[in-house]
């Protein structure tokens, strides 16, 4: 069963401010096996951060993830979104996007840290590890627990334990903090891999939604209630809020936010508190990608 906190999960403070929100139904039935229901998002009034109340435990997570975005992962979603086409699933981490991504990547290192010697480089959480195709480094690493194949140029660790007590010149974290049930536990687990000297690389999305489009008050928990009832009216009202949100980057009128697969929403500051409070000194912390995403570059002290 998913558990609750109640203080921020990145900085620690008790000071939060609570909106009603909801489960995304095919988390609820893939991670918690069970209906969709009310929960509650949250903001820390002392870093700024936005997260879930309600968080993942280990074997939720393991099941949410569990032949991630293959064929039964799609099925499962496209049955609450029917919008999740194959095409779209196809296109996340496909050619396009790491051209993108790879030019960010290597930006910000030329910006920010242009004499710092790279020869190992280790991508925790990084799919085929084809993000550092082209990049800096003449050993390229990959740790991603769904298993995928990696890049030729690239070597898989095929367990955590096998990064005990390794270090690296480099290490990237993209797109892994807004996933994560307890982020700072395993950003300091990052870090021990990062040399004395040596530099960690992270992105996530930049936050989505502000708290203050959200309504307060008992109404609102009710009405979010009312939809979660009938599929139909569940599946419109979430392609009505969902679309309006990543058209325009406001949470519609009646409309919700739900806790997805991302679970934790970042902004600047956000990102650079967490970050400091993991060991580390901040290079850059900065939008990127018309500002969809952030970026940031922190230097693991000597």
């Amino acid at each position: 069963m998913s558990y609750r906190v109640d203080r921020c999960i990145g900085c620690d403070d008790s000071s939060l401010d609570f909106r009603a929100a909801v489960e995304a139904p095919f988390v609820a039935a893939r991670a918690f096996q069970r209906r969709a229901t009310v929960c509650r998002v949250a903001q820390c009034r002392g870093c700024g951060l936005i997260f879930f109340e309600e968080r993942f435990e280990d074997r939720e997570a393991a099941r949410l993830y569990a032949n991630y975005r293959g064929e039964e992962y799609c099925r499962e979603r496209r049955h609450w979104e029917p919008w999740y086409t194959r095409a779209f699933n196809a296109s996340l981490g496909g050619a396009a996007e790491m051209v993108a991504r790879r030019g960010v990547y290597h930006g910000i290192l030329a910006s920010h840290a242009p004499d710092t010697l790279v020869d190992t480089v280790l991508d925790y959480g990084g799919d085929r590890g084809q993000l550092m195709l082209g990049g800096p480094g003449r050993s390229h690493f990959v740790y991603d627990i769904s298993g995928a194949e990696p890049e030729p140029e690239v070597v898989r660790i095929p367990a955590a334990t096998a990064l005990d007590g390794r270090t690296f010149d480099l290490v990237l974290l993209c797109e892994v903090l807004e996933h994560l049930s307890a982020p700072l536990p395993v950003l300091a687990e990052v870090v021990s891999h990062v040399r004395p000297g040596g530099l960690l690389y992270v992105t996530v999305p930049n936050r989505e939604f502000s708290l203050a489009d959200l309504p307060t008050g008992a109404w609102y928990a009710a009405w979010l209630r009312m939809i979660l009832c009938n599929r139909i009216i569940t599946i419109t009202a979430d392609f009505w809020s969902s679309g309006v949100l990543a058209k325009f980057g406001h949470v519609p009128p009646l409309g919700f936010v739900k806790l997805h697969e991302h679970i934790n929403f970042f902004d600047p500051a956000s990102l650079s508190a967490i970050l400091r409070r993991a060991g580390l000194e901040v290079l850059a912390c900065e939008p990127y990608g018309s500002e969809s995403g952030l970026v940031a570059l922190g230097r693991r002290p000597a």
